[in-house]
């Protein structure tokens, strides 16, 4: 597996167009939206599947993601079907403090932190409510505690994939090179 840094993938990134280079970034919409290295595509990693035939096109791909664990099963991905990739060590993480820039185009909270604030103020409204209202009002305190028990035991949190649905979380689709 190819594992670049950086530096390196910043310097890849600069002769892309011109050496027939695919950019991608496999992080999910949202998080592309949040801060993104300009002038890459955004491809989730569950959809690189899907277009595998346009990626062979290309001569070489470099992929990146929030840390460096998803393009990693990306690169996987693609050099199982033959495409010569490389992916950078540490994400976008390790660019930023490298001091490579970010662009952001969302003002959005991230989606983590929306989780947080939406948990904690169900919690201090079940505890308030039950205090003041009636004791059944426990349960959404208990009902909370144990969907974030969940979500940090599986890595799956519902509560984050009901708010990716909510209108202000709803990004525009990257159009795609091969697209027109």
């Amino acid at each position: 597996m190819k594992e670049i840094s950086p530096k390196a993938f910043r310097d890849l990134l600069a002769t892309a167009k011109n050496n027939d280079v695919l950019v991608l970034d496999v992080r999910e919409p949202h998080e592309h939206e949040s801060g993104h290295i300009p002038d890459v595509i955004n491809l989730p990693l569950c959809d690189i599947e899907k277009h595998l035939g346009e990626i062979k096109k290309y001569k070489s791909v470099l992929v990146h993601c929030q840390s460096g664990r998803r393009s990693e099963a990306a690169l996987g991905i693609l050099s199982e079907h033959g495409i010569d990739a490389a992916h950078m060590q540490g994400g976008i993480t390790a660019w930023q403090e490298e001091g490579h820039p970010v662009k952001k185009r969302s003002k959005v909270l991230p989606i983590m932190q929306q989780v947080l604030l939406t948990a904690g103020l169900l919690v201090l409204a079940g505890t308030l409510l039950s205090a003041l209202v009636t004791p059944w009002f426990l349960l959404l305190t208990g009902f909370v505690g144990a969907g974030l028990s969940y979500a940090g035991a599986s890595g799956n949190c519902l509560m984050a994939k009901i708010l990716g649905y909510m209108p202000w979380n709803k990004t525009q689709r990257t159009r795609l090179p091969w697209e027109k």
